[in-house]
């Protein structure tokens, strides 16, 4: 599915607009449709987030980074790593050359996995650079994601490189923003419903992403949908904690794999 990740996430919950716009017309103020992605169905979700093209401009980058370094990069893969509290959220991201995908006429696997989100950045970076299909060089993002109306912000928390040419990676630690998408305005719909546009409102839990969809320029504060609601919190608190779901995992990685529903015995 191509388009913004904000498209695709929110193309997840067209069917069932569809059905909704067929029924009884809802108060403007309400979503029309709210999906609760549980933690089973999100790295199935954000694997179609990637691959997301990072450009930059020698304006963007801090000077030590410009120079030889690359001024583009490709997030190939990608891992959720659950909410961080405050409404935001954790990601770890894997970035190579552009171009690397295209000239291999294929969509590598994704090679990131819950367990990365509490391994040591560079020890990442060098597990990948030494993989099958290794290129010049992985940069590994240490990604704080955040939704404020109307939009969908990637920032830049920690990164590691590594590879037969990292020095040639950009170094994206200098930088406060890594990506940003729109969530406003957006056409979600097949036909006969193209003409259509809608706001996607888009909230994190420690295991749990919320998205609620809203008729274009008609909710001006979408955050009470995003939580307080009775039915949706206990949905959420059936989730299981992915802060401690894993920890087994991470210590006795030859044992054990990680799933969302906790350890099992590889």
């Amino acid at each position: 599915m191509r388009g913004s990740p904000a498209r695709r996430l929110a193309a997840g919950a067209a069917a069932l607009l569809l059905l909704l716009m067929a029924g009884a017309a809802r108060a403007e103020e309400r979503p029309l449709a709210r999906v609760v992605l549980m933690p089973e169905l999100i790295p199935s979700v954000v694997t179609q987030l990637v691959p997301i093209t990072i450009g930059l401009s020698s304006d963007e980058l801090p000077a030590e980074l410009t120079g030889a370094r690359a001024s583009k990069a490709e997030i190939e893969a990608l891992v959720y790593c659950g909410g961080d509290g405050s409404g935001g959220a954790w990601a770890i991201g894997a970035a190579y050359p552009v171009g690397g995908a295209a000239e291999a006429n294929m969509r590598r696997p994704n090679m990131l996995a819950a367990p990365d989100c509490q391994a040591p950045l560079p020890a990442i970076a060098q597990r990948l650079a030494h993989a099958g299909d290794a290129r010049a060089w992985v940069e590994i993002i240490k990604a704080h994601v955040i939704w404020t109306p109307w939009m969908l912000r990637f920032a830049v928390a920690d990164t590691a490189s590594a590879g037969n040419h990292a020095s040639a990676a950009p170094r994206l630690s200098g930088l406060r923003q890594l990506k940003s998408f729109s969530t406003s305005d957006l056409h979600v719909l097949p036909p006969p419903g193209e003409q259509n546009r809608f706001d996607v409102a888009i909230g994190f839990s420690d295991s749990s992403i919320v998205a609620a969809l809203f008729p274009a320029r008609h909710t001006s504060n979408p955050a009470p949908y995003l939580k307080g609601d009775p039915v949706l919190e206990a949905e959420l608190a059936d989730a299981p904690d992915s802060s401690t779901r894993c920890s087994t995992c991470t210590r006795h990685p030859s044992r054990f794999r990680c799933s969302s529903r906790g350890c099992r015995n590889s």
